[in-house]
């Protein structure tokens, strides 16, 4: 979808990332794009939440529930 609208240059992809290094993302990210298929609590958009990043994810289980829309 990045490069479909001409942004891959702009936006830096994630995935499976150690603790250390998933700290350090979410300190210095200006939005967090959370998209799991099936997530019961998800602790990353908590974190996400902490850290004074935005976070943006689909209405379904736990994040339904954790994310806090201000």
């Amino acid at each position: 979808m990045a490069k479909e609208y001409g942004i891959i240059d702009k936006v830096i992809f994630y995935k499976n990332v150690c603790d250390e290094t998933r700290s350090e993302l979410l300190k210095n990210a200006i939005c967090v794009l959370y998209t799991p298929h099936n997530e019961h609590f998800g602790i990353v958009p908590i974190e996400t939440m902490y850290c004074k990043s935005i976070v943006i994810c689909d209405e379904s289980g736990g994040p339904k529930e954790s994310i806090i829309d201000s």
